[in-house]
């Protein structure tokens, strides 16, 4: 009887040894996973939420409120502090939410993974400047007053890159003001600087497939970037030429007087005709399957 005693000790003392190990670890674990929050947060939290959003509009109405989409209904969950900001209205005793506030939320889209890595990341600006869930960032007039059809979202862009913005009104440019193309078909403003190199020429030619290889004749600056004879934006000169030609070809090129001279004669004057427009003869200047000198 004493050792069947013994032995129901036992087993009970290793449950309540194991029970006690399991308790221990779940909490190190919900630890580890999402740090306790502080007395002060807590209090700021619980008070907050108990400001219901009828309260906000008691003073802030209008379309700003009315328009909210179903999952910004609730102030309280971007905007902190509503309990002082009730009581005593001012500009600065109620939180704005910031990236790590928005992030929160909106954490399925791949595209934010990079966000503290970008340009836009890394200079700190407010996705508020960008987005806004209360109102349009940019007016839909704003897009067809001086700006013909461009699109809204390049319209918020033009805003801060103003020098972009004037690159458009060139006489030779990206339909981006006519509504042909927007920024985000070539930039992404969550992540990546710009238009990453080693996709830079694949971006290009998705809209100009003449110029997709390759080609048994290759010309090294297209295969490199495009933007080595072009500007993206907007240029002076002919199909987005950096400079007019032949000044642009002359950087990488000299005039071969075997070729280019008067008689084909070395050392003769070269030919003026060589001084109008290279691609009168080379054609096929982003590349050729007959002609190693890109004629055709």
């Amino acid at each position: 009887m004493r050792v069947v005693h013994r032995h129901a000790l036992s087993i009970f003392g290793a449950l309540a040894v194991a029970w006690v190990a399991l308790v221990w670890a779940s909490a190190s674990a919900s630890a580890l996973g999402s740090p306790p929050a502080t007395d002060a947060a807590r209090v700021d939290q619980a008070a907050t939420a108990a400001v219901a959003p009828q309260a906000c509009k008691e003073c802030h109405s209008g379309p700003e409120t009315e328009r909210l989409p179903s999952f910004h209904q609730d102030c309280t969950t971007c905007h902190r502090g509503a309990t002082e900001h009730v009581a005593a209205p001012a500009a600065d005793n109620i939180n704005r939410p910031e990236p790590a506030d928005c992030l929160t939320c909106h954490t399925r889209s791949a595209k934010l993974a990079q966000w503290e890595a970008g340009p836009h990341g890394r200079n700190q600006v407010q996705c508020r400047e960008c987005h806004s869930p209360h109102k349009p960032v940019v007016r839909p007039e704003f897009t067809t007053v001086g700006n013909r059809r461009m699109d809204a979202v390049s319209a918020a862009c033009t805003t801060c890159h103003q020098d972009t913005a004037a690159s458009f009104t060139l006489p030779s440019h990206h339909p981006v003001r006519e509504g042909g193309v927007s920024c985000v078909s070539c930039h992404d403003p969550h992540g990546s600087d710009g238009v990453r190199q080693l996709a830079r020429v694949d971006r290009c030619i998705s809209c100009h497939p003449a110029q997709r290889g390759p080609f048994v004749f290759e010309h090294a600056p297209v295969i490199e970037d495009c933007a080595n004879c072009h500007v993206p934006h907007g240029s002076a000169n002919r199909r987005l030429a950096e400079l007019p030609s032949p000044s642009l070809c002359l950087q990488c090129h000299s005039l071969a007087d075997t070729r280019h001279a008067q008689n084909a004669a070395v050392g003769a004057r070269v030919s003026g005709a060589a001084f109008r427009n290279c691609v009168g003869c080379h054609a096929a200047i982003h590349g050729s399957h007959n002609d190693p000198y890109l004629r055709f």
